[in-house]
């Protein structure tokens, strides 16, 4: 009998394990940052029910399989196999989840409050892009490093990154600061190499986010050809305005560069300033729509004939931070061939696309 009663009893814990299993995966997890200037992971599951991750950290199972293991507020876990980049025709960045039983989930990284189940808001516009800029081996530490960068490639000093570790500690480090090379930055994470997956972004001075969010993972192993030890993470502004060449012309009697700045509907705009590098490194400015211009023009003459030069130009902020990507354009002595390039029109549009 006693036999009995032991066998029922490990079938019912049996079916209460799996069932358990199954309902521990989320069917989204994404991140929050919360006042306190943490990140933290909240799962959603199919009943609504929205439960933060108190733990989440690699582990490699005796297969050699490497896992990741999100531990919930309400002691359950999840295991996660694999997680990658998925850009969908809505024009989102999806992050796709296999999970251990075999089920996927794909979080959009717009998603429903976790205090109020509202709906997803539109996609967050950030100001800086991440980008992963290489991993090197190194047997004496782990660390991210890396640089931020305008959107011209200028350096930005006092731009804070911050970084979370897998037990949710965070921490956050500004550019260009204690001898660091202008707009550098670099987070010691530990005195060896070691497994780990780590999320890097950007605030702004209130802490709020100011960039995408990236997930690295670095590796205790910091001999082969897949060690990652010391990870590079780059930012860079995300151009408010891109520029185009609309034409070239032909003028034997200067050399000049022209255009207009429009909205996305077309419209002029008036004020908004564009630069203009000379060969030999002088600058000049000019707004549009002043000194009795059209709405939304602006024109730089370089020279008061024909001359053969490099010119870079670009558009910029009040503050003298670019807003637009930076375009280099070639000016010919030549002005009577269909080679010639003498007065360049470059107009600026806005940046297309959501942000990322």
């Amino acid at each position: 009998m006693k036999r009995l009663l032991a066998t029922f009893l490990a079938l019912v814990l049996f079916f209460v394990a799996v069932e358990r299993s199954q309902a521990d995966n989320p069917v989204e997890t994404y991140p929050v940052l919360r006042a306190d200037g943490n990140a933290y992971t909240v799962g959603r599951w199919a009943d609504g029910q929205y439960i933060v991750a108190t733990r989440e950290y690699p582990e490699r199972w005796s297969d050699g399989t490497q896992v990741y293991v999100y531990l919930w507020s309400t002691g359950a876990y999840s295991i996660q196999l694999r997680e990658y980049p998925e850009l969908r025709s809505d024009g989102f960045v999806w992050a796709v989840s296999q999970w251990e039983d075999g089920s996927y989930t794909a979080t959009r990284k717009a998603a429903p409050s976790p205090e109020t189940g509202t709906p997803p808001p539109p996609p967050i516009q950030v100001a800086f892009k991440g980008s992963i800029g290489g991993v090197v081996q190194n047997c004496g530490l782990t660390e991210i490093r890396g640089a931020i960068r305008d959107a011209a490639g200028n350096p930005v000093n006092g731009q804070r990154v911050r970084v979370t570790w897998p037990a949710g500690e965070t921490t956050s480090i500004a550019t260009g600061e204690e001898g660091r090379d202008p707009g550098a930055y670099d987070v010691v994470l530990d005195s060896e190499a070691k497994d780990a997956i780590w999320r890097v972004w950007m605030v702004d001075g209130d802490g709020r986010t100011a960039s995408d969010q990236l997930t690295v993972r670095s590796t205790k192993d910091c001999v082969s050809a897949q060690a990652a030890n010391t990870i590079v993470v780059n930012f860079r502004l995300k151009p408010s305005f891109t520029g185009s060449i609309g034409g070239v012309n032909q003028n034997c009697g200067l050399t000049e560069i022209r255009g207009t700045v429009r909205d996305a509907a077309g419209n002029p705009i008036n004020g908004q300033r564009v630069r203009v590098t000379w060969p030999t490194g002088e600058t000049t400015g000019i707004a549009t729509g002043e000194e009795g211009r059209e709405p939304g023009a602006y024109d730089v003459v370089l020279d008061n004939k024909a001359k053969d030069g490099i010119w870079h130009v670009w558009m910029l902020d009040s503050a003298g931070r670019s807003t637009s990507d930076e375009l280099t354009v070639r000016s010919t002595k030549d002005c009577v061939s269909a080679e010639a390039a003498n007065t360049i029109v470059i107009n600026f549009r806005p940046t297309a696309g959501p942000a990322a």
